[in-house]
């Protein structure tokens, strides 16, 4: 009888040690799992970048990184030259700009509180020239551009001049009718407007320029913008073990200079941004991390 309650007893203790490890093993997986997800998330652009410029079987490790360094374009079998650099990367830029505007649209853009704005995608929708990336077939400086849609001091007024604007002078840019597309139509003079809630950015024909390495030491670099914030609600990094120029990305840049108006602010064009983006040797755009410069 006492030996068979001590081997009940030994039952329960192994029970509860088999529970405990069973507990342990779980929480070590979720654990895991979570930080598998989570750098899925944080390299998320770096990954896509990556892979569509992938090693050939057939070259070796060495040959790789020495033509990647060198500027070449694995996938493409070339070396671009600046200005096919800029029209690639152009088309990566607006990319980007599309993917921002479906952040608003899908209820994904942070409020000032890190918060999602519940209202951005209710906004989209109920005004059809927000939330939006335009073509405007035409070449421009920044200056022409901001009088084309310069803002008044009332809203209603700034609010149906630029939708006036838009209408009668542009063509929306969608994922499927991209700026490849709008180039091959009307010319490869062009400016673009991109429209979100009671603001919006304007990037001019003189916005932009292709950076060497030499070039963006030159450069009075504020910091890496990798946070989420805002209109850019992912976190973002390149791996730190790497070096990117081996890889085939950070011998070319794209430097963005843009302004943003207000449709309710009196003050009109009031920020002036420049960012420079990472490019690929085949003219890819890294969406972020990216580079903010002193303005």
């Amino acid at each position: 009888m006492i030996k068979a309650v001590n081997v009940m007893r030994l039952n329960k203790n192994e029970s509860w040690i088999f529970f405990a490890l069973s507990l342990i093993i779980v929480a070590f997986f979720v654990i895991e799992l979570f930080q598998y997800f989570n750098h899925e998330n944080k390299f998320k652009y770096w990954d896509e970048m990556i892979a569509v410029n992938p090693k050939p079987i057939s070259v070796s490790d060495q040959e790789f990184k020495e033509k990647n360094l060198q500027g070449y374009c694995w996938r493409d079998k070339k070396y671009y030259t600046m200005e096919e650099l800029k029209e690639k990367a152009m088309v990566g830029l607006s990319r980007r700009m599309l993917e921002t505007t479906e952040f608003y649209r899908n209820e994904q853009v942070l409020n000032a509180n890190d918060e999602i704005d519940a209202e951005t995608d209710v906004i989209c929708r109920r005004y059809p020239y927000y939330c939006r990336v335009w073509f405007y077939p035409k070449k421009t400086t920044d200056k022409e551009l901001r009088d084309l849609i310069n803002n008044h001091k009332n809203t209603r007024e700034n609010y149906h001049k630029l939708n006036h604007f838009l209408q009668n002078n542009t063509i929306e840019l969608t994922k499927d009718s991209g700026l490849e597309n709008k180039k091959i139509i009307y010319g490869a003079d062009y400016s673009l407007i991109v429209t979100y809630y009671l603001a919006g950015d304007i990037y001019s024909s003189e916005c932009c320029e292709i950076l060497s390495k030499d070039d963006l030491r030159k450069i009075n670099i504020k910091g890496l913008a990798t946070k989420k914030v805002g209109s850019s609600p992912i976190d973002a990094e390149i791996p730190v073990d790497i070096y990117p120029e081996s890889l085939g990305v950070g011998n070319y840049f794209l430097q963005v200079d843009f302004y943003t108006f207000y449709f309710d602010s009196q003050e009109g064009y009031k920020n002036y941004y420049k960012n420079v983006f990472f490019l690929s040797n085949c003219g890819d755009l890294l969406f972020k991390p990216y580079y903010i410069v002193d303005s």
